[in-house]
């Protein structure tokens, strides 16, 4: 959720929900939410796709981070991918991402772009349960469907 905040090297605009996600009670918060010892690690499925240095966008929001090290943030993409990985695994549904593919990204290619990755996770460790949400999900996205599922 972090990185969908941030402006992305793509041109994605970044989410408005800044201030609650890297300030708590008007104190910094630290982020670090997937990858390697994170709660989602999706790198089995998408390498480094989508991963960039962010230190420059973390500064121009004026936050303080340690400057001796790097500091990486997901593409929205990427970020979309993850936390929907994450639910699939966690939640066995899909339902909170209706949409996501035109309302978190801002055009028709970033959206065709989020399906065609999503369809990689089918090759993956998930069970039939969490393919077949996966694939309604893509379905639903692909035909604009994005009506209340329980």
């Amino acid at each position: 959720m972090a990185a969908l905040n941030l402006p992305a090297p793509e041109d994605t605009s970044g989410d408005w929900h800044f201030m609650n996600l890297f300030y708590h009670n008007g104190k910094p918060s630290e982020i670090f939410i997937a990858g390697e010892n994170g709660k989602v690690d999706t790198r089995h499925i998408y390498s480094y796709y989508g991963v960039y240095e962010c230190s420059s966008a973390l500064r121009r929001r004026g936050l303080r981070f340690n400057l001796s090290r790097s500091h990486h943030a997901a593409n929205h993409t990427r970020a979309i991918l993850d936390f929907m990985y994450y639910y699939l695994l966690r939640h066995m549904r899909l339902s909170n991402f209706l949409g996501a593919s035109t309302d978190f990204l801002d055009t028709e290619e970033q959206a065709e772009e989020l399906l065609r990755m999503a369809s990689k996770m089918l090759a993956t460790e998930l069970d039939a349960q969490q393919k077949l949400y996966l694939e309604d999900w893509i379905a639903r996205e692909r035909a604009g469907d994005i009506g209340y599922v329980i």
